[in-house]
């Protein structure tokens, strides 16, 4: 079998480089050529052959004796030459400095990080390679998951990367022909362009550009506009138009859930521009109002309607976008009476929407404000029955058991100074302080601990504020215990076909469950006005969540018709009597 003899070592620009791509080149040779157990001289030789003249001046300076010209010891020698002492410092700065650009592809990016790690001298290369890769990717979407994920190994790291970037190459390639678009329109743009309203076409900014200028109107004879867009058929035709109020042509909107409902009762037949009639389903926990492009199109079949363009943002229930196309004005017949609604237009597929503001102003869906709660002992008034039940609206509860948190083990406890805190938030977070010692919440830490944990003040309203712990350091080294916390799912199956429910917000939730002497310690935190520490489980800490539905399922077991999703009981039942009775 032929084989190719390796390139000639180069000893001039990156010699380290250079000196490991010649030597793999070599043992890539004498095992292709079956030369691996051939004598030590002769391999000797076929290396000196291949280093070339500045080669062979480096070897003579070697000062070897005769026994110590192995093949081995000469490598050795070689390697030491071109490779000399490493600055580990510098070569983890460079290794930590190395991020991936914009647009660089990340297998190139794993390729150097491959490289800077070899001279770093870490303990674990494989762990430094998946921090560099999750610190220095330049997708910040995927890194963020990542991050939240926590510890994974590095192939996993890797996969995702490599995944979430062929993903990103298909949606661009996908996008290429709406950029085409958003082209066009802004050449269009920035030649001045309108939407006419008096011929209802887009052309240049100028009256004498108009087509529809010094024509007469076929509907009303009137000069200077068409008859597509005349208006003047709105009062010869209709005898109450009530005009509705625009939704806007830019910002962010939330609509609820837009694909086709099979529920009857929350549907409407309304008739569309005198036309076709349209299923519209009546949703109060949308923004806006929403008809698909599909049904926009049939629409233009019969008339010319104007699509403006919008900067509107939509998002689902589930924080997913909808795609927008523009703004449309539709004339909608229900009952006598005709209404002009603004509509915003999706893709095609979706369910035609009426929204909670224009359900409510067209007599859909009629609001009713509830201030009191019936049948309870006779009262109606809520503050009668704060009187009648003073021990449930007073103070905080406590949970009979404490809990304890675990640290991890070899956890090294973490100290922080406070943050500073806003002039106009001082005396605030001085009374909230106070409080919450009175109440037993806190108590000032007059010993040094060994954890001090900052916090984070939210203000509640004009007059008050809320303290969390900012518990970051201490949350990486809590052992986590983890605790089913329930999903919609669940409640939907739970609840049935239930038809009357309450709904209980249990004050101060965590706040209500104490902590051991030791727990307290751990979640000790530093303010301008001292230290302090939690005497109850405080808000901020991961396993705050499941600890709280742990004990409140235990104390709440026995009662049947109840569901509890952390603070917030459901109280249910298909009758009255079942719902009392829980």
């Amino acid at each position: 079998m032929q084989c190719y003899f390796p390139e000639k070592l180069v000893l001039s620009g990156n010699l380290a480089e250079k000196w490991r791509a010649f030597k793999q080149g070599l043992e890539i040779y004498l095992l292709a050529a079956d030369l691996e157990k051939i004598p030590d001289a002769r391999k000797v030789a076929i290396l000196l052959n291949l280093v070339g003249e500045e080669g062979i001046k480096i070897y003579n300076n070697f000062n070897l004796k005769n026994e110590e010209k192995t093949y081995v010891r000469i490598l050795q020698e070689f390697e030491a030459y071109c490779e000399p002492k490493k600055n580990k410092l510098y070569c983890r700065f460079l290794f930590y400095q190395r991020c991936q650009s914009e647009g660089e592809p990340f297998d190139n990016f794993l390729t150097d990080i491959n490289k800077l790690v070899k001279d770093c001298g870490f303990q674990s290369e494989e762990e430094a390679i998946r921090d560099r890769l999750v610190l220095g990717t330049s997708d910040l979407k995927c890194q963020r998951k990542l991050l939240v994920e926590g510890d994974m190994e590095l192939e996993e790291v890797i996969k995702r990367l490599r995944i979430s970037e062929m993903d990103k190459r298909q949606v661009e390639e996908i996008q290429k022909k709406d950029n085409h678009v958003d082209q066009v329109l802004q050449k269009h743009h920035s030649e001045r362009t309108i939407n006419c309203k008096w011929c209802g076409q887009i052309h240049v900014a100028k009256m004498e550009k108009c087509p529809a200028r010094g024509k007469e109107c076929s509907r009303c004879k009137k000069l200077n506009h068409f008859g597509s867009v005349c208006r003047t058929r709105l009062k010869q035709n209709v005898k109450a138009v009530e005009k509705q109020e625009p939704q806007g042509s830019e910002g962010e909107c939330y609509c609820g859930s837009v694909y086709n409902s099979n529920n009857d009762k929350w549907v409407q037949k309304l008739l569309v521009e005198n036309n076709i009639y349209i299923k519209f389903k009546l949703d109060t926990g949308s923004e806006v109002d929403l008809i698909p492009y599909n049904i926009y199109e049939n629409l233009l079949k019969s008339k010319k309607i104007l699509l403006n363009k919008c900067r509107i943002t939509l998002h689902a229930y589930n924080k997913s976008g909808i795609k927008v196309h523009g703004l449309v004005l539709l004339e909608v017949k229900l009952n006598s009476k005709t209404y002009l609604i603004e509509f915003i237009v999706t893709e095609s597929g979706l369910q035609p929407t009426l929204g909670r503001y224009r359900c409510e102003l067209i007599g859909l869906v009629l609001r009713r404000d509830v201030n009191g709660v019936k049948d309870i002992k006779g009262n109606t008034n809520r503050s009668n029955i704060i009187n009648d039940y003073m021990d449930v609206f007073t103070g905080s509860g406590r949970f009979p058991k404490r809990y304890g948190i675990k640290l991890k083990p070899g956890s090294e406890a973490v100290s922080k100074p406070p943050h500073r805190v806003p002039i106009k938030l001082k005396e605030k977070l001085k009374v909230e302080l106070d409080r919450l010692c009175n109440q037993g919440i806190i108590k000032k830490q007059e010993e040094p601990t060994e954890w001090i944990n900052r916090i984070v003040i939210v203000e509640k309203d004009e007059d008050s504020i809320r303290i969390c712990l900012d518990p970051k350091s201490l949350n990486k080294c809590i052992l986590k215990k983890y605790y089913q916390i329930p999903t919609i799912n669940d409640l939907k199956t739970k609840i049935g076909k239930a038809k009357y429910f309450s709904v209980l917000d249990l004050k101060e939730s965590f706040w209500q469950i104490g902590l051991s002497e030791e727990s307290t310690k751990l979640c000790t935190f530093s303010t301008v006005f001292g230290t302090y520490s939690f005497n109850v489980l405080p808000f901020g800490l991961d396993v705050s969540a499941e600890i709280f539905q742990e004990n409140c399922e235990k104390c709440f077991n026995d009662i049947d018709n109840l569901f509890i999703y952390i603070d917030d009981f459901l109280v249910f039942g298909n009758t009255k009597e079942e719902h009392d009775v829980a």
